[in-house]
């Protein structure tokens, strides 16, 4: 259920500041998951940007106390789905016998799923299709320079995790040996995982400006090689799928066969200068060149690894998750309980190693082990039921409908293989991806 507010025009005089004040706390919103610390507050995993997003909370029970206007009414499918999940989260949680453990990130969780909510609400009330692509592009901007700078001077600038937070074991890259970069986000499938989202966004930005006609294509380049020096592979897969397509929809059906009768000087000095700087790097780091191309080919390598001892394998993964499946008939109702489908290896006879503490790399399994059937069905929803939208009213997309048609594809995509759209930092960024797509297809649907 959700509260509608209305405003009575007695209260008209407070309109502005209290859209400034909400403006500024989504700026601060905005700021925690760009640079996510968080701190275990034992009955609460809290995450930078849920400071701002908590007064948020206050000052809508504000907003709406000061109209003495009060409606509250059923919310639709989708809302109606995460308010059924954060209570299945909760129960099935306190219900566990490790409850005060697997507490805090199930709160920290449920507090994402609001975002999903209120960016719903808000898309619908302010449409400026444009603020949230620059947003976008300005998000995937700074993952994609401080990766870069994180691999070129070998250390973990802009990871704020590392500076406030416990120290990283693994060694970074400093032309002499090569390690993930993490971006700003702490973890390299995190930051993969979050620019393939933005990436669909950076295709479809249309600009006659020839100076941010370079920027975009900047972007792009960057987003590429921040993604590839994760070595994320499924992300380095979805993005070239998603790039395959942009491409093919954005570009290849405006190349024709007529000769034009001028030439953009501007353009084709561009593509000179970028061919030429190239070529320059290519022969200066061949060496380089190597190495990264000699680690891809070893991670890709693993994927067909038979070794079920080895987590990076593709059998091990294949093996953990089907497993996991098997047990899902003992969690038809009463589910484990958030994060303790780590623990489930312990009630099945399986190949997965005693040492193994993970969940289930598939979110979907996880929401049968650890909620049950009926969260299951939730997540379901909550993951599919935007795409549907989307695919539904696809004769009325225009190019933020495709974009988000793509990320929303790339949303699925990453749900069966990783975790990442449970976390903390990547959680509210998927939700608000999601909300804006339930209400642009409403929208659609009043036309």
């Amino acid at each position: 259920m959700q509260i509608e507010i209305q405003k009575s025009s007695s209260t008209a005089r407070i309109k502005l500041p209290l859209k400034f004040i909400e403006k500024l706390l989504l700026i601060g919103i905005v700021s925690g998951i760009v640079l996510p610390l968080s701190i275990n507050l034992t009955v609460i995993q809290l995450f930078s940007w849920m400071i701002p997003g908590l007064f948020l909370i206050i000052f809508l029970i504000f907003n709406s106390a000061s109209t003495g206007n009060w409606k509250l009414a059923i919310a639709e499918l989708w809302s109606f789905s995460i308010v059924i999940l954060i209570v299945l989260i909760v129960i099935n949680t306190l219900l566990a016998d490790n409850f005060p453990e697997s507490l805090p990130e199930a709160i920290g969780y449920c507090f994402a799923l609001l975002v999903g909510i209120y960016s719903k609400n808000y898309y619908h009330n302010n449409t400026n299709k444009r603020q949230i692509v620059n947003g976008i592009i300005v998000f995937a901007l700074i993952q994609a320079f401080f990766s870069i700078l994180q691999q070129l001077t070998g250390t973990q600038i802009g990871n704020i995790q590392d500076y406030f937070g416990e120290k990283k074991s693994e060694e970074f890259f400093s032309f002499e040996n090569l390690s993930r970069i993490r971006g700003t986000l702490g973890h390299p499938n995190l930051v993969a995982n979050s620019l393939v989202f933005a990436l669909p966004f950076l295709f479809i930005f249309q600009t006659k400006n020839k100076w941010m006609w370079l920027v975009k294509r900047l972007s792009i380049l960057l987003v590429f090689l921040s993604v590839i020096f994760t070595f994320s592979r499924a992300s380095i897969t979805v993005m070239l799928l998603i790039s395959a397509i942009s491409f093919g929809r954005y570009y290849l059906r405006n190349i024709t066969f007529r000769l034009k009768t001028s030439v953009n000087i501007f353009k084709v000095t561009i593509l000179i200068l970028f061919i030429t700087t190239l070529s320059w790097f290519t022969v200066k780091y061949l060496d380089l060149i190597l190495i990264v191309l000699e680690f891809g080919m070893n991670r890709i390598a693993e994927v067909f690894d038979g070794n079920q001892s080895s987590s990076t394998s593709g059998s091990f993964r294949m093996t953990m998750n089907l497993e996991a499946i098997g047990y899902m008939n003992q969690t038809l109702i009463k589910g484990m309980g958030f994060t303790n489908s780590r623990y489930v290896w312990d009630f099945i006879e399986t190949a997965i190693p005693s040492w193994w503490r993970h969940q289930p790399h598939n979110i979907f399994i996880v929401f049968g082990l650890e909620t049950g059937i009926p969260g299951l069905l939730c997540g379901l929803i909550i993951n599919f039921y935007p795409i549907i939208l989307l695919i539904r009213y696809r004769q009325h997309w225009d190019f933020f409908g495709f974009g988000l048609f793509l990320t929303n594809t790339s949303i699925i995509l990453f749900s069966q293989i990783y975790l990442t759209p449970l976390s903390g930092e990547l959680a509210p960024i998927v939700l608000f991806f999601q909300g804006i797509s339930i209400a642009y297809c409403y929208r659609l649907k009043s036309i």
